[in-house]
């Protein structure tokens, strides 16, 4: 074989091999960043939602809602001279009796933790209703609505009631004398009629 012609097969297969081996390979792909995954709660579905108590105001955790305040505990009673006082907590009249155009007193004393904000009294017949002064009766003085400026948390208080000179006696079917009772409330807003009473006859002039 020609020598010349060896020496050019060498050469180009030299020349091949060095470019096969100088030509770049494909390249790699960036790789993506892998977004993190949370663990999901032990023993709860991976879709739920996180669960939210809520404790009423007032509440305690794991405590049961606070009893409601009583309502105030106390008495009316009835005195013609400032002095004997005579009450009834059944209901059942027990009359004290002053004439016409005289006065006679109304004596409230009640009790309550949260301290009492108002104390009124109402004359209670079916022909007369509502807080005193109404019907024959006017009001003269009433230390009450200065004993609860403070809120005590018990309270003894008197009303000073006059009579009307020509007040008569009660005159309904199935009354027999005229009824007072106590409207007593205390700063939580609790409180109403007392189950008190006291009962008054009037002798005409």
């Amino acid at each position: 074989m020609n020598r010349s012609i060896i020496y050019a097969t060498v050469y180009t297969a030299s020349l091949a091999l060095l470019l096969a081996a100088c030509t770049p390979g494909p390249q790699q792909a960036e790789l993506e960043p892998v977004t993190p995954v949370t663990a999901p709660t032990p023993g709860a579905p991976a879709s739920e939602a996180p669960s939210v108590t809520v404790i009423p105001d007032g509440v305690a955790s794991g405590g049961a809602a606070p009893a409601p305040s009583p309502d105030p505990q106390g008495t009316i009673s009835i005195s013609a001279d400032n002095a004997t006082f005579v009450t009834s907590t059944s209901g059942e009249p027990n009359p004290v009796t002053v004439p016409a155009g005289s006065t006679f007193y109304l004596q409230l004393a009640f009790a309550d933790p949260d301290g009492i904000s108002s104390a009124q009294v109402q004359l209670r017949n079916s022909s007369n209703t509502g807080a005193l002064p109404t019907g024959p009766f006017t009001i003269l003085s009433n230390d009450c609505e200065t004993a609860v400026k403070s809120a005590p948390t018990d309270l003894t208080c008197t009303v000073e009631v006059a009579v009307a000179p020509d007040a008569q006696d009660i005159q309904q079917p199935g009354e027999t004398a005229y009824a007072f009772r106590p409207l007593v409330t205390d700063t939580a807003g609790n409180g109403g009629l007392a189950f008190s009473w006291a009962y008054l006859n009037v002798e005409p002039q």
